[in-house]
């Protein structure tokens, strides 16, 4: 008989001993991730603060801004002068949204041309050199720039015509603005480093021989 008392004492105190085993064991595990995720004490004087590049030190600069984009430096600071047109950095040059230099001696529709804005109103354009164009020719037939100065040219057409401005210059063959009747579009870029005087004309066939030609000084 009490041979049974004991053994059935013992299997009352197994689930017990069971139980109080496994606490013992997640307790342990707890204390050891404890352990090495705290933080180490910094030395007296020792720096450790880091920016997000892994520099050190309180006057470290960093490329990435706080959206996470990197900042191209040539970007920072520049204007347009007309809505949808290139960029003027704050060195004077005209680039694109990428911050690449914008050539003015490549094909009309390359992608390192001047881009071409839509549509614009007169009133968004305060900056640019305004030029109007109809059977009479270009008002003002003639404008001065100095060299390698940022301009936009906004050209408005007549209302009974289309009209496209160029430039006869291989140098600035990458200008073009092409515009419907009554439209006014506008392009940035930069003047060219020689000085000289610039014939610029419309391509609309048959309008340079009735007289649409005017020309840009660069002095």
């Amino acid at each position: 008989m009490e041979n049974n008392k004991v053994a059935s004492t013992k299997k009352k105190l197994l689930p017990i001993i069971a139980v109080i085993v496994v606490v013992l064991v997640i307790a342990g595990i707890v204390i050891l991730t404890n352990k090495k995720s705290a933080p180490t004490p910094n030395t007296p004087g020792e720096q450790t603060e880091t920016t997000p590049e892994g520099q050190t030190g309180e006057n470290a600069e960093s490329p990435v801004a706080a959206t996470g984009t990197v900042v191209n430096p040539i970007l920072e600071g520049a204007r347009t002068e007309a809505p949808g047109a290139d960029l003027v950095s704050k060195t004077g040059q005209v680039v694109n949204q990428e911050g690449e230099a914008v050539k003015t001696d490549v094909a009309y529709n390359s992608p390192e041309a001047p881009k071409q804005t839509l549509p614009v109103a007169i009133a968004e354009i305060p900056l640019a050199s305004k030029l109007t164009l109809d059977a009479n020719g270009f008002t003002p037939k003639e404008f001065r720039i100095a060299k390698g100065k940022a301009l936009t040219i906004a050209l408005t057409g007549s209302a009974d015509s289309s009209h496209v401005f160029a430039f006869e210059s291989p140098l600035l063959k990458a200008v073009y603005i092409n515009v419907r009747p009554g439209e006014t579009r506008a392009t940035t870029f930069n003047a060219p480093t020689v000085a000289g005087e610039y014939v610029f004309f419309c391509d609309f066939p048959g309008h340079k021989d009735r007289g649409e030609v005017g020309k840009m000084i660069v002095e």
